[in-house]
């Protein structure tokens, strides 16, 4: 069965638009709308259903601009028999076409999330070189993340955190195993130190080869100043507790 509704005004549309529809033939002219405006109504109510307009001659320049801005297709009020194809071929074209959007869409929210996380997010090769770094490197390190492009994470670091890390980086590569809370000093681009808590899981191709790491970075600074100022604490205090039998008194 195929349900139809007629609406003769915006406030139709926005009405219709609480129900899902297949498709949406735009019979131009209607009542307070210029022609150049239907793509928006269309973005505005129906952005996932493919819309065809239907009108009068309205000039080859006019209608590729329509097309360019959303519109499917067009169709001559002179000439219907041409109306069923057009409508098959919206229909086709927005269920290949939704796909990809829906994709586009995902990819979108995924780049918003990485870009404004509040932690290093990065990707390495197999040989431990930056192919890609979130913005936020700037804020933990100094460096923006095209500066970065091509390094390794040791370059980064003082020579002997360098080492210490980098037999770690190779054992993990070696085994394919993840890298887990892995603390490691670095220097920032002014020269202070910033400790770091490293966690990455490995990356693979359809045929097991391992193409590098994707993982995170969370600057662990000031937790680990705390944890020293603790134990600095606990230490002074068992430093002054008295032992058993060395009190005297008068």
């Amino acid at each position: 069965d195929c349900q139809v509704e007629r609406v003769t005004s915006v406030a139709g549309l926005s009405d219709a638009a609480a129900r899902p529809w297949d498709a949406v033939l735009l019979g131009w002219p209607l009542a307070g709308v210029q022609l150049g405006s239907l793509p928006n109504l269309i973005e505005r109510y129906f952005p996932e259903t493919p819309a065809i307009l239907l009108a009068g001659q309205v000039g080859e320049e006019r209608v590729a601009d329509l097309l360019r801005a959303g519109i499917n297709g067009y169709v001559n009020k002179e000439g219907l028999g041409r109306l069923l194809p057009a409508i098959r071929s919206a229909l086709r074209d927005a269920a290949s076409g939704g796909d990809l959007r829906r994709l586009e869409a995902r990819v979108e929210r995924y780049r918003m999330l990485v870009e404004t996380a509040q932690d290093w997010i990065w990707e390495v090769d197999a040989e431990g070189r930056y192919t890609y770094c979130n913005s936020y490197v700037h804020q933990l390190l100094g460096y923006e993340p095209a500066e970065l492009i091509g390094k390794k994470p040791f370059d980064l670091m003082p020579d002997d955190e360098a080492d210490r890390v980098r037999e770690l980086f190779m054992h993990r590569v070696a085994s394919r195993e993840p890298i887990t809370a892995l603390e490691n000093t670095n220097l920032h681009r002014d020269g202070r130190l910033v400790i770091l808590e490293t966690s990455g899981r490995p990356v693979f191709d359809q045929d097991g080869q391992l193409l590098g790491y994707r993982g995170i970075d969370r600057d662990i600074t000031e937790r680990k100043r705390a944890e020293c100022a603790c134990a600095r604490a606990s230490g002074a205090r068992a430093m002054h507790r008295p032992t058993p039998g060395s009190a005297t008194g008068s």
